[in-house]
């Protein structure tokens, strides 16, 4: 998606980054735009991969992750939802309670946007 310049080419694309948590975001983003700058002309890539991400992915995130917060912080509450997992075994009964709970450090319309804005703009509802 980024290096192949599927991203560049569909500027109005969105990426849903679903399945896989937010706590990596920081140091995948930063580090890809570490190579980008070292070799991005050999890729698709006209800007840093950072910019793709702020300006066409969103992040699912589980309720019980501690790095909720912080990678919003980093990289801006509009880019991170949440999934319950529900009706899977493993989701999580009491999932708004367990999310309130770790995003409750951030601003209230951080905690807005993670709980239920971004999801509506991310699908376009």
């Amino acid at each position: 998606m980024f290096e192949g310049g599927t991203l560049e080419r569909f500027p109005r694309l969105k990426l849903l980054v679903l399945e896989v948590g937010a706590g990596w975001v920081p140091h995948f983003i930063e580090r890809m735009d570490s190579k980008w700058k070292h070799s991005g002309f050999m890729t698709a890539c006209k800007r840093p991969p950072s910019e793709y991400f702020r300006r066409q992915v969103w992040v699912g995130s589980d309720v019980d992750e501690s790095m909720i917060a912080p990678a919003c912080t980093r990289w801006g509450s509009d880019k991170f939802f949440w999934a319950t997992d529900f009706p899977h075994f493993d989701g999580f009964p009491g999932a708004l309670k367990t999310l309130k709970q770790n995003i409750v450090e951030l601003p209230p319309p951080d905690q807005q946007n993670i709980l239920g804005d971004n999801a509506t703009r991310a699908y376009s509802l």
